[in-house]
């Protein structure tokens, strides 16, 4: 399924849809994700305004935006023939806010990898999915996401702290093959860290339900 941020309580907030890739490099922009549906229980967010607040610029076409949007609709399975990638957005690495935010990721991602013996666990995730807009697209935001010491927990589990403050940082459904993933809201501002803003189309499913 794909991701959006759902908030189970105050305390709890969940991804659902697998990881994006257990690393993203910078000059490769390598992203992995699981078969999804992207407007089940969509965010009420506008990611087109997200990507209009100066935190994001939009990417010319070229090997990288190829790279990325490859990945993202061959990661899509048996929806990705009907997908038509229309714009791709990533972090504005020159505002200075977010050049602040990717220090902070920084330090807490080598704090948390000091914690974890040396492996911070960092996922790509897709974060919020948004309904079709007037413009009739769609649109997904993928975090980088520091997890840590992952613990099982369940879906719907209500579950709102960690069992234990010493050995767990994260959560996720199934830690062999997890779907959803849970962070705690206490790590919000610090664990997550917005990487790309894809916007895009099923013209032929669109076309179908539109008859």
């Amino acid at each position: 399924m794909a991701g959006r941020i759902e908030e189970v309580d105050q305390d709890q907030i969940s991804f659902s849809g697998d990881n994006f890739g257990d690393q993203m490099s910078e000059s490769t922009s390598e992203i992995d994700h699981a078969e999804s549906e992207v407007d089940q229980n969509p965010s009420p967010y506008n990611l087109a305004d997200f990507a209009a607040n100066g935190f994001m610029e939009r990417m010319v076409e070229g090997a990288e935006y190829e790279a990325i949007s490859k990945r993202f609709t061959s990661g899509m399975g048996s929806l990705s023939k009907d997908i038509n990638v229309v714009a791709i957005h990533k972090k504005l690495t020159s505002n200075i806010t977010v050049q602040a935010k990717m220090n902070s990721f920084r330090i807490f991602t080598e704090a948390m990898a000091r914690k974890c013996g040396g492996d911070a666990n960092v996922k790509i995730a897709c974060a919020i999915s948004s309904p079709k807009d007037e413009s009739g697209l769609r649109h997904i935001l993928l975090c980088r996401v520091i997890m840590g010491r992952m613990e099982q927990v369940p879906q719907g589990s209500g579950q709102f702290l960690p069992s234990s403050n010493d050995q767990f940082d994260s959560g996720a459904d199934n830690l062999v093959a997890p779907t959803r993933y849970v962070v705690w809201s206490a790590f919000m501002n610090t664990h997550l860290s917005p990487e790309f803003l894809i916007s895009f189309t099923f013209p032929s499913i669109e076309g179908k339900q539109d008859r």
